[in-house]
């Protein structure tokens, strides 16, 4: 996983209580919508899902 990609995974994880974070954070955070956000996050959870724990595997897909 890149440095990039943790730090997608990193903000997904914090914001999960709150619905995966607002598109306004996605934005200032990382310059993409929140639909761009959700394409990424799913791409990294489909490529590294063995270094997600699985409950927390299960509440990011329902976000994408």
């Amino acid at each position: 996983m890149t440095p990039d990609e943790r730090d997608l995974l990193d903000f997904a994880v914090k914001w999960l209580p709150y619905g995966g974070g607002p598109g306004e954070e996605t934005m200032l955070t990382f310059g993409l919508t929140r639909p761009q956000y959700l394409r990424r996050l799913d791409g990294i959870i489909s490529r590294h899902p063995q270094t997600i724990p699985p409950t927390t595997l299960e509440k990011i897909k329902a976000l994408t």
